[in-house]
């Protein structure tokens, strides 16, 4: 299902739900840990896909 969220500067940002909804793997996309099969996620403005992660010396993508 497609999912969109837009977190202003100092903002605090909570993910609620029931059991299995995705929270968690949420999460693991945009850490890295989760492979991504559509879609894409950005944080400060740069896009979270493995070939920007790949580009940007901030992000040190963690492996399981």
């Amino acid at each position: 299902d497609r999912v969109s969220y837009a977190i202003d500067n100092n903002q605090l940002f909570v993910i609620l739900g029931h059991n299995g909804v995705g929270k968690s793997t949420t999460f693991n996309m945009l850490t890295g840990l989760t492979h991504v099969t559509d879609g894409d996620a950005k944080i400060f403005g740069l896009s979270m896909s493995p070939q920007t992660r790949a580009r940007n010396s901030f992000w040190t993508p963690l492996e399981s």
